[in-house]
């Protein structure tokens, strides 16, 4: 009886990990878009965190970006979340865990490609690959590659690795990130136009 109890419950958890095709099905560091901080957070330790550590994107700032520091984790060397400025509910959306491979594009890609290897066993869903610049470089030597896997909603999980370059001061970075559909439009819409 316990053996058969044993396989039911292997089932079941095998079952709800195949049909995840539900972006809140998909976490990071436990969380996913449309979750509240304050589950994880006070608003002081929000505020304090969020001190001197918002990004705001050029030409917008109705949705911030910035690191959780409070936030440790065992997998990514970062966790950022983007949230709109003035929602006192501080709900995500969007979030991404980061790790960092200093000057090595050729290891952010292996590692791009296991991650994307494991999604395709969770997500029953099209993949979508795109090579371009990151627009924060406008040399436009800082290449990026990335997939998407797209729900209905319109909401995304993305790996994006991006070989920024040397003249930028930053690291190659691996990116695994959750973002709403609002979110996705505010990118493509209204923070670099």
């Amino acid at each position: 009886m316990k053996k058969l109890f044993i396989i039911i419950i292997i089932f079941i958890s095998f079952q709800s990990w195949t049909k995840a095709d539900d972006i809140r099905d998909f976490q990071i560091e436990g969380m996913s878009i449309g979750d509240s901080l304050l589950n994880l957070f006070s608003e002081e330790e929000l505020i304090e965190q969020f001190k001197g550590n918002i990004y705001n994107y050029p030409n917008s700032n109705r949705i911030f970006e910035s690191s959780l520091p409070l936030l440790k984790s065992n997998i990514y060397d970062e966790i950022q979340v983007s949230l709109i400025n003035n929602d006192k509910k501080y709900i995500v959306q969007n979030i991404n865990g980061t790790i960092y491979f200093g000057r090595n594009f050729n290891e952010c890609l292996k590692k791009k490609t296991q991650i994307e290897n494991d999604l395709s066993i969770l997500f029953s869903i099209k993949k979508t690959t795109e090579e371009v610049n990151h627009p924060s470089d406008p040399t436009g030597r800082s290449p990026v590659k990335a997939s998407w896997y797209t729900f209905l909603s319109n909401d995304h999980v993305g790996i994006v690795c991006t070989n920024f370059h040397v003249d930028t001061g930053l690291k190659v970075s691996l990116k695994v990130l959750i973002s709403s559909f609002q979110y996705n439009d505010f990118l493509s819409n209204e923070a670099y136009k």
